[in-house]
């Protein structure tokens, strides 16, 4: 009578642990996955092959080493919301939603974090910028642009605000009566347009209380947001009138920026009112 035999199927066993910490000596067939890497192997001629890949999504800055994932693994980066796969052991941008990108120019993303031709367009300064060999660059000509000619109303517009001493909005509130004052130099008082404009007059309504010694300077913000002296040596007005309007340098800007450069020796520099404009 023949012999039976019974033939025992091995179960396959599966690990789950970081992939430094897979078993030497693990069967053929066991299965694997590493938590560090998110993805699955399986132990084939003495060695642990991915039979997934990894796909995941984060920050630029934490994107897994591509060398440790296996070819076609995906990673989403969140911030510069570029798709990219590993190839040949290196991550490759496949898509790129950061072509076209808008903000306030303080939140823009930092260049080397997107692709090569992306654009960002700043809500708060109107100048585009390209991303260029991991930099922005701006990308403009002043001859596509008319900037029209700034008025009081345009400079009215918006109330001032700063650090002066005492109510920084009365500089441009159209009412000499309600005056301004500082009693520390560097202390300024600012105002944004709602767009450019080009501007080359000012003037300013003194107050009595002043000696006539104090000195402020009028300052203006250029395309790329930093604030660039205008007008300088301002003497405090000591009388409760309006200078003669004076002609400046013409300017193209979206601010103006009032700057206490020497306290009146009263102990305050006084001013009632501000006015810039284009003749």
């Amino acid at each position: 009578m023949p012999t039976k035999t019974t033939m025992i199927a091995r179960k396959t066993k599966i690990y789950y642990s970081t992939y430094a910490l897979f078993p030497a000596n693990a069967k053929e067939e066991d299965l694997a996955y590493a938590s560090d890497r998110l993805v699955l192997y399986r132990r084939t001629a003495g060695a642990w092959v991915a039979i997934t890949i990894h796909a995941s999504s984060g920050l630029a800055s934490a994107i897994p080493t591509a060398a440790n994932l296996p070819g076609g693994s995906l990673y989403f980066e969140t911030d510069t919301s570029i798709l990219k796969q590993v190839q040949a052991g290196a991550w490759v941008t496949l898509i790129s939603k950061s072509v076209l990108l808008s903000g306030l120019i303080a939140n823009i993303p930092g260049a080397a974090n997107v692709v090569d031709g992306a654009i960002y367009f700043p809500l708060d300064d109107f100048y585009i910028n390209t991303a260029t060999a991991g930099a922005w660059v701006l990308s403009y000509d002043e001859s596509y642009f008319t900037y029209i000619d700034g008025t009081l109303a345009d400079f009215q517009a918006n109330a001032a605000t700063g650090d002066l001493n005492t109510s920084p909005q009365n500089i441009n509130s159209n009412n000499p009566a309600a005056a301004a004052n500082d009693n520390l130099a560097t202390h300024y008082a600012q105002v944004l347009f709602n767009q450019e404009v080009k501007l080359n007059q000012w003037r300013q309504y003194g107050s009595a209380n002043n000696i006539g010694d104090g000195v402020w300077k009028l300052q203006y913000r250029d395309v790329d947001g930093a604030w660039v002296d205008w007008v300088l040596g301002i003497a405090t007005r000591d009388t409760a009138d309006w200078s003669a309007m004076t002609a400046a340098t013409e300017i193209i800007t979206k601010g103006i920026r009032l700057v206490d450069v020497t306290v009146d020796s009263s102990g305050n520099s006084w001013i009632a009112e501000l006015e810039v404009y284009h003749d």
